[in-house]
């Protein structure tokens, strides 16, 4: 962690709050944020939720939020479904136990999400403004 964010409360705090450097806000920037949310809220309220503040965060740090940059719904349901599928079997540990249990799998892998989809088709318009659900999507939530 970082020494102003030392656990995933303070880190998604200050990610809520549009203090958190966006150099932070990396591929497992992303994940904390998804394990805050989702042991706070439904599913469905944390993909709203999620969704607003990245769109809000891009913007505030000078980013764009088009076809070809910015937030991204298929990348963000999709790892908002991973982590969850992460997270059944650990609802008694704290947010910073599951986060230190994640990053020690493969599921951490920014590139995870090419088992299931291709490259060129994550970098499409298409998949940028609307979630598509992966072929494989009974294993990825397994």
């Amino acid at each position: 962690m970082n020494s102003l964010y030392p656990d995933v409360d303070c880190f998604a705090k200050g990610f809520l709050n549009q203090t958190l450097p966006k150099d932070l806000f990396d591929h497992l920037g992303h994940v904390k944020i998804a394990i805050w949310h989702l042991k706070r809220y439904s599913f469905e309220e944390t993909i709203c939720r999620v969704r607003a503040a990245i769109i809000l965060f891009n913007h505030v740090n000078g980013g764009e939020n088009t076809g070809e940059r910015g937030y991204h719904e298929t990348i963000t349901i999709f790892w908002l479904k991973v982590v969850q599928s992460f997270m059944k079997e650990l609802r008694e540990l704290t947010e910073d136990e599951v986060y230190n249990k994640f990053v020690a799998t493969r599921l951490a892998d920014r590139d995870f999400i090419y088992k299931f989809y291709e490259k060129q088709f994550v970098a499409s318009v298409y998949a940028r403004a609307y979630y598509v659900a992966p072929l494989d999507e009974y294993n990825l939530l397994r």
